[in-house]
């Protein structure tokens, strides 16, 4: 086996690896999405219960939602960071499959003369 060979086996290998860890980090992004959801749901039931009286409102805005909804959006922030980077892993992956494949298969050499 060539070294050709071989660096092509191995990039593919690694495109094959970067396919798996995108796969990962998307079912983790999704994991997080619900809980954010979830924690959306919670603060807007807690809004509500909060906003029957004036003064219990303005106290729970202040001291309980605001931080709560900084966090939320801090969540939202690191998804899309997440699903991005997730997206060029997979694109990458992709790439390196490809090229990998084509190394391996395509005679870049110079043709051998035959006597």
């Amino acid at each position: 086996m060539t070294l050709k060979r071989i660096i092509g086996i191995l990039i593919c290998i690694g495109g094959i690896a970067l396919l798996f860890i995108s796969n990962y980090i998307e079912k983790e992004v999704a994991a997080g999405k619900q809980e954010i959801s979830s924690a959306e749901q919670k603060v807007g039931q807690g809004k509500t219960l909060f906003g029957l009286n004036p003064y219990a409102k303005e106290i729970g805005n202040k001291a309980i939602f605001d931080p709560a909804e900084k966090k939320i959006q801090a969540g939202k922030a690191e998804v899309a960071y997440y699903e991005a980077l997730a997206s060029r892993l997979r694109i990458g992956g992709i790439a390196a499959i490809v090229i990998g494949i084509a190394i391996v298969l395509i005679p870049f050499g110079a043709a051998k003369k035959r006597n």
